[in-house]
């Protein structure tokens, strides 16, 4: 029996532990019976409702900052933001608005 308060916390983080070790077992099997369904009724990431998209797709980096605003930035490829569209019809060019 636990007598002092190092005594609880090493039996808590004992049995956090042994949790996690639990969870992580089950978590495969689970994952394992996940992918041997999805072999067996050939399913997609389409059916399952999943993305195939990245979704940690980098950012461009920005080769055009309004100069007026600098947090407007563009990079050059894409629809134009409204500020570019803007700027140039002030300006006629992109020019001044390139990032040096």
């Amino acid at each position: 029996m636990a007598n002092t308060v190092e005594d609880i916390d090493s039996q808590i983080k004992a049995l956090q532990e042994k949790k996690t070790l639990l969870l992580n077992e089950k978590k495969a099997e689970v994952i394992a019976n996940v992918i041997e369904l999805i072999k067996s009724y050939d399913l997609t990431a389409k059916d399952l409702g999943l993305s195939t998209r990245a979704k940690n797709k980098p950012k461009a980096k920005a080769k055009y900052a309004n100069p007026d605003f600098p947090d407007q930035t563009w990079s050059g490829s894409g629809r134009k933001p409204a500020w570019v569209n803007s700027f140039i019809d002030l300006h006629g060019s992109l020019d001044k608005a390139l990032i040096k």
